[in-house]
């Protein structure tokens, strides 16, 4: 069973693009484009940073080797949560898929 067999939800990947105007960098995310992957859940925890309680969490997302994700990359599934990129992984340098390190915006 091939991997691409089990990429059961769509995702966007968004990629910024950074622009001098007159002296300021001014940052603007490109138009997503759709890609199909699965996605699971690491680990999550609880964290309390000045005096609020927050849950973090770390995903792992696996997808073809065909998407342009590149680690400033941000992508959102289809429930509209936003991830970052940690580290893109190909496991074996095999081109066969990516696993893609991500962490949940809060």
């Amino acid at each position: 069973m091939a991997i691409d067999e089990l990429y059961n939800n769509t995702f966007i990947v968004k990629t910024p693009t950074w622009a001098n105007d007159h002296g300021s960098t001014t940052q603007t995310l490109s138009d997503g484009i759709s890609f199909s992957g699965r996605i699971r859940l690491l680990n999550a925890f609880e964290s309390k940073e000045y005096g609020r309680e927050r849950v973090l969490s770390t995903h792992r997302l696996y997808c073809d080797t065909s998407n342009t994700i590149s680690a400033t990359s941000e992508i959102t599934d289809k429930n509209g949560f936003v991830y970052d990129v940690l580290f893109i992984n190909n496991p074996h340098e095999m081109d066969e898929f990516y696993q893609v390190e991500l962490s949940l915006r809060v």
